[in-house]
């Protein structure tokens, strides 16, 4: 199955058992309205496909996963953030088990996006990082509760206020992944793991339920509504200056680690 006709910020096809979404927009996968409502619909069909057992999000860059969220493109706040929602939504309550494969570094919105899945495979080398901390920029999935869940209140703050960067062998140590598998092999080894993955849909149902916390999820979303409404409502220059900063941050960050793109 190759489903991708219709779609122009990712791709969309089944291998086996094994349903994959790829981001797809330019070198840094970067994320808009369009991305999410066509991760969104791509997720309808797999969760509806029989013969897909095993949902896998991954990248299509070498560089990036994704460099985060496209704020110059965010003209409207109320929709962006219903997009954002119905994302969320789908993907925390997909009926089959869904993994993130982090093919190389997560930023911002990317690594917000790859906390939501039920399972994490971190490629050696990758850099996790939240540069919009920095200067005051909103998560848009959750991401502060889904990584405070993880890693710990202490860590999310680190990350999510001041910035601080998570190497994928600190991801692993802190449960924000589950495995980090080999630069040079990266999606060999993925799919070996993946196929061992079992599909027992009301097991993992069961499980989300016990771990999930209906009132922590609805507060974290209150709460980030109103952040993400303040800030894009702001004046269209003190948005530009706020985007600026992120891809200067995002430059800095990713600078020394550009000649070490993945296999």
């Amino acid at each position: 199955m190759n489903s991708s006709a219709g779609f122009d910020r990712i791709q969309f096809w089944r291998e086996g058992r094994v349903g994959v979404i790829a981001l797809d927009h330019g070198p840094l996968n970067l994320i808009d309205q369009a991305m999410l409502e066509q991760i969104s619909s791509a997720l309808l069909v797999a969760n509806g496909d029989d013969k897909v057992e095993v949902l896998a999000i991954t990248g299509s860059g070498r560089s990036f996963f994704s460099a985060g969220v496209d704020w110059r493109s965010v003209n409207n706040p109320e929709n962006f953030l219903k997009a954002s929602r119905a994302l969320v939504s789908l993907i925390t309550s997909f009926e089959k088990p869904t993994v993130t494969l982090v093919n190389s570094h997560a930023f911002g919105g990317g690594l917000e996006l790859s906390l939501l899945t039920d399972f994490r495979f971190t490629r050696e080398g990758a850099l996790l990082a939240f540069p919009e901390g920095k200067v005051g920029l909103p998560t848009v999935f959750l991401g502060i509760y889904f990584f405070g869940k993880l890693a710990g209140q202490s860590v999310a703050r680190r990350v999510f206020c001041i910035g601080e960067n998570i190497t994928s062998e600190e991801a692993l140590r802190l449960n924000l992944a589950d495995r980090i598998l080999p630069r040079a092999n990266f999606y060999g080894e993925a799919q070996s793991v993946l196929s061992g993955l079992p599909s027992s849909a009301p097991a993992l149902s069961v499980t989300k339920k016990i771990f999930q916390d209906p009132a922590g999820i609805r507060l974290a979303d209150e709460v980030e509504r109103r952040y993400v409404s303040e800030y894009l409502g702001k004046l269209p220059g003190e948005k530009d200056e706020g985007a600026l900063s992120v891809e200067r941050l995002r430059e800095e960050i990713s600078g020394a680690l550009e000649n070490e793109p993945c296999s």
